[in-house]
């Protein structure tokens, strides 16, 4: 029995611990992000260099659902995080807020008129409307 349960623990261990296993979509990151509410590094590192491709790949996770306000500020993190670093989005049509835009007008439609979510929804439209214009300049 002892010797059984230190075989397991060395076939799996390593899996467990090191958190080893398979490696999750960006899809896949981001409905888990949303459920669970946890934002990680791994994710931003993601995010950061896909500029207009994650929020259409939010529209993709989002679908019909009805979204909590922690979702919805987990969201608006996202786009924050998709337009902080332009440069390092490869395909320079991502770099242009379309989808993004969209899915803030959407949250801003959903928001209460009061509340402070819609203002964080109003900063983080300025602040990819601000980062797109800088990284135009900047071209």
């Amino acid at each position: 029995m002892t010797r059984m349960l230190f075989v397991l623990i060395c076939a799996l261990g390593p899996q467990v611990v090191l958190g080893q296993g398979r490696v999750l979509s960006l899809e896949e990151l981001i409905a888990r992000t949303l459920s669970t509410g946890l934002y990680d590094g791994h994710l931003t590192k993601q995010v950061r260099m896909l500029g207009d491709a994650a929020a259409v790949t939010l529209t993709k996770v989002l679908g019909e659902k009805s979204l909590t306000d922690i979702e919805v500020d987990t969201v608006l993190t996202v786009v924050s995080d998709a337009f902080s670093e332009l440069t390092l989005v490869a395909v320079v049509s991502d770099r242009e807020p379309r989808t993004a835009l969209l899915l803030l007008k959407y949250l801003d439609c959903r928001t209460e008129s009061s509340s402070t979510l819609k203002q964080r929804v109003s900063e983080t439209r300025k602040y990819v409307l601000d980062a797109f214009l800088k990284a135009k300049a900047n071209q």
